[in-house]
């Protein structure tokens, strides 16, 4: 399967500068890190790499190939330990009907083997289509119409099949010029497992608001609002789940002067899912400042500041709600565009119902990203360290790095 992308990609390929991208990442995680912290904390190792062809044909053509393999053992709950294979392939062409005015289409193919060494009944090959129709001009900024397939073939006997067929629109409209801004998807899909023809049907709906007070002032204030039914393998997760989602919150940015910046964040959650105890509501709010401490034509220093609160609650589970503090801190400097640093640090403070587990989290993050000399190359890193201090289970040591390269041929 996999030659057959790869020789697709490169038959395909025409005159035009080719962007090749790589990356490996390899190190020790947490599932928090990855949902939200909607259950309790799984550690695991994992090893990632991936590879990515990337190529624009002057405005109107635009393709792009990605391989990518990911490998993860968990420490506890083995049964999800798992590794995934990935190939997309993407194609765009782009047709300028009148001054400011475009037509695109395009669509992306996809492939994914998944596979749980200990509970094969799990494992499954998906495969995935979608064409899409993009209009753009000076007045309706995107709208996009968009439909497909996604088929999910489980590799044991007796485990049903599933094929799904979805379709939905996506727009983004300037409502009052220069002032209010909305944009809002909606998708349908339909369900069908091969076995017992059962057939569900499934929607998602996602709306925001984007709203500039003044011309001469800078900031803006952001709503949005979401409804979906999903499974939580479309979230790349390692369980599969039914779910109802529920989305809400809002963004007040301000730029107070010209070198210091804040915002306010609210956000509430909540999932009910249909076969599970995973039931859980949350509320966060976060406020975030960005300084510029140094500035000229060929460098700047900025700092960023951010303060969360959180509070979880699991209907079904309350043993396990609890109240996160969350306190972060990072430096950022680049000079001209040859090259660029950031160091972070961030504490996280647990508070649960039941005290025994009760934890704080601590992170150390250092990245970079250096262009070599007047070439098209370029290498990026990132290393991150994370120490738990855990109230009754032994102390945890996370460490994990990154590393990037690419190139434009």
């Amino acid at each position: 399967m996999t030659g057959w992308f790869v020789l697709g990609m490169v038959s395909s390929l025409r005159s035009g500068p080719l962007i090749v991208e790589s990356a490996f990442e390899s190190g020790l995680r947490s599932t928090a890190d990855d949902y939200s912290e909607e259950n309790e904390d799984d550690d695991y190792r994992y090893n990632n790499a991936r590879i990515a062809l990337r190529q624009e044909n002057g405005e109107a053509l635009e393709q792009s190939f990605l391989t990518a393999y990911s490998r993860k053992e968990y420490n506890q709950n083995s049964q999800l330990s798992n590794r995934t294979r990935v190939h997309k392939v993407n194609q765009k062409y782009t047709a300028t009907v009148q001054l400011g005015r475009s037509l695109a289409w395009d669509y992306l193919f996809s492939y994914r083997d998944k596979i749980y060494p200990e509970k094969e009944v799990n494992s499954y090959e998906q495969i995935i289509f979608q064409p899409r129709l993009t209009y753009q001009s000076p007045r309706l900024p995107y709208a996009q119409v968009f439909g497909g397939v996604n088929n999910y073939l489980y590799k044991s006997r007796g485990v049903q099949d599933e094929f799904l067929i979805f379709g939905g629109v996506s727009l983004r409209a300037e409502v009052w010029e220069k002032k209010l801004s909305w944009s809002s998807q909606g998708e349908v899909q339909t369900k069908t497992r091969d076995k017992e023809q059962q057939r569900r049907f499934k929607e998602a709906w996602q709306s925001e608001a984007r709203f500039l007070p003044w011309r001469s002032w800078k900031g803006s204030i952001s709503a949005l609002g979401g409804w979906e039914q999903r499974n939580s393998k479309e979230e790349d997760r390692d369980e599969d789940s039914d779910y109802i989602r529920l989305d809400a919150g809002f963004k007040f940015d301000a730029p107070l002067t010209e070198r210091l910046s804040t915002f306010i964040k609210y956000n509430y959650v909540h999932k009910d899912y249909v076969e599970s105890n995973l039931d859980f509501s949350a509320r966060s709010a976060q406020n975030g400042w960005e300084t510029l401490l140094f500035h000229d034509r060929s460098q700047r220093l900025v700092l960023n500041l951010t303060g969360e609160t959180k509070e979880v609650l699991f209907p079904l589970r309350s043993q396990g709600n609890y109240s996160k503090q969350t306190a972060a801190a990072s430096l950022y400097f680049r000079a001209r565009a040859n090259w660029g640093a950031k160091f972070g640090l961030n504490g996280e403070f647990y508070n649960y119902a039941n005290g025994d587990k009760n934890k704080e989290r601590w992170s150390a993050l250092l990245s970079g990203d250096q262009r070599l000399g007047q070439s098209q190359w370029r290498l990026a890193g990132a290393a991150r360290y994370r120490y738990s201090d855990r109230q009754t289970e032994s102390n945890l040591h996370q460490f994990s790095l990154r590393l990037e390269v690419s190139c434009k041929m």
